[in-house]
């Protein structure tokens, strides 16, 4: 399937994705307390944007080993321009 395709087909991708961008390091935990979504739709999400190579997760290094989510290259480029998209549609 098409990139944009998936990502349009994957509730809640996008925020997901802006999230991350701006709690870089953030765990599944703070993605659910922080939105509004339902926790399907975000384990999905996460899913799709790794999938996508726009995040990463990594483990941390303290019990209970949380994983953690940070933006890959790709995922930085993509996030600045669904901010520059977000900041345009406020005005």
């Amino acid at each position: 399937m098409e990139p944009l395709a998936l990502l349009d087909e994957t509730k809640a991708a996008l925020r997901v994705l802006l999230f991350v961008s701006r709690h870089e390091g953030t765990n599944i935990t703070e993605i659910i307390r922080s939105m509004q979504v339902g926790q399907k739709a975000i384990y999905t999400a996460l899913k799709t944007l790794n999938n996508l190579n726009l995040i990463e997760e990594k483990t941390g290094s303290r019990f209970p080993y949380p994983r953690l989510f940070y933006l890959t290259e790709k995922g930085q480029n993509v996030a600045e321009r669904l901010i520059e998209i977000e900041r345009l549609l406020k005005t």
